[in-house]
């Protein structure tokens, strides 16, 4: 009977504990952890492809073969970027591509959302979006082209504001994401200009 009595406290605790883990994953990831993600990075292919080097030509297939990659250096965060007309199914993959936004590397706003909580922690894909700050670096791999973005505005605002999808006369690219973490009721928007 102690030992069902202790599983089931261990039990609860962890249930209590799990929207933390992606918290205490991420500190003890930028503390403790100096390992590498296995793989060529996609942004360095795209790189080699475009540099004129030796490897080239076997960049450019690589790069054809990669995914489409949002990527922000200062969270860790490479997520895809999914551009489908289907908000479900395209949060449930990565970063949506909000329909009728601007290209990238054209004047207008490019709108990217994602979940910041899931029940799958590996779909939480915006969690850490409040952790960015005015002038770090966000890069977007799309179609083989790299662009890079600096933050210029981080912000709250209600959950029906939809000011935040307006075209803008400049380069820009938003991303916005649930604001608190399990509630709807505000959006943690980021706003970045081509660099």
């Amino acid at each position: 009977m102690k030992i069902l009595r202790l599983a089931l406290i261990v039990l609860a605790l962890m249930m209590i504990s799990y929207p933390f883990w992606p918290e205490a994953g991420f500190w003890w990831k930028h503390n403790f952890s100096s390992s590498q993600s296995a793989g060529q990075d996609p942004f360095e292919l795209a790189e080699k492809a475009v540099s004129g080097n030796s490897e080239e030509e076997t960049a450019r297939v690589e790069v054809a073969e990669t995914k489409n990659i949002l990527s922000i250096p200062i969270i860790d965060l490479q997520a895809e970027i999914i551009d489908s007309q289907d908000e479900y199914q395209s949060l449930e993959r990565g970063a949506w591509l909000k329909p009728n936004s601007a290209g990238f590397g054209t004047l207008g706003n490019t709108i990217l959302t994602a979940h910041r909580f899931h029940p799958n922690p590996k779909k939480n894909f915006f969690y850490h979006l409040n952790k960015v700050e005015v002038g770090d670096e966000v890069k977007v791999l799309w179609q083989g082209r790299i662009f890079h973005y600096q933050v210029a505005e981080k912000k709250i605002v209600d959950g029906e504001d939809l000011s935040i999808e307006k075209q803008a006369s400049q380069e820009t690219l938003t991303l916005y994401t649930c604001h608190p973490v399990w509630s709807t009721r505000e959006r943690l928007v980021i706003v970045a200009r081509a660099k």
